[in-house]
């Protein structure tokens, strides 16, 4: 073998071996984030939370998130704490649905916080992480009987 044919040999073992160990970049994941998604107590509204990722994982990759908020567990159906993303996938949903507690309140809140994945190749996205519902009282009424008598709750004569 001629000393260029050699060296040729192992410039391209050199390059091939560079390429195997060439470290690969984490997939970042995220969540549709900010504020604007809303539903209401009762409603048929349900508010459907994207979580993505953007490198498809090979296995099924699980995100687990936290839910705060100052809605309580009375107030909304949905949210488990993780979700799966499939293999060749790059979303999964995540969906918040207000339920009637009849308590006259305020407009309540949950958030979904992205805290970590089940693969150390994909991390959470450091400024789309967390995510805001906002869950308007559908038991919030007035009630007045003033001088004519009308109760503008039942809609009839005082």
């Amino acid at each position: 073998m001629s000393l260029h044919r050699c060296f040729r040999a192992c410039a391209r073992f050199l390059t091939l071996a560079a390429l195997a160990v060439a470290p690969v970049a984490a997939a970042t994941v995220s969540i549709t984030a900010g504020k604007g998604y809303s539903t209401s107590e009762g409603s048929e509204t349900v508010v459907t939370l994207i979580v993505r990722i953007d490198q498809a994982p090979a296995a099924a990759l699980t995100v687990s998130y936290a839910i705060t908020g100052t809605a309580s567990a009375a107030d909304y159906s949905g949210p488990t704490g993780s979700v799966v993303i499939q293999p060749g996938q790059k979303f999964a949903t995540i969906t918040v649905q207000g339920l009637v507690d009849d308590v006259a309140e305020s407009s309540e809140t949950v958030v979904i916080t992205l805290n970590g994945t089940s693969n150390a190749n994909a991390v959470v996205s450091g400024t789309a992480k967390a995510a805001t519902v906002t869950i308007y009282n559908s038991t919030l009424t007035t009630t007045s009987t003033g001088t004519s008598g009308w109760d503008l709750v039942t809609n009839k004569s005082g």
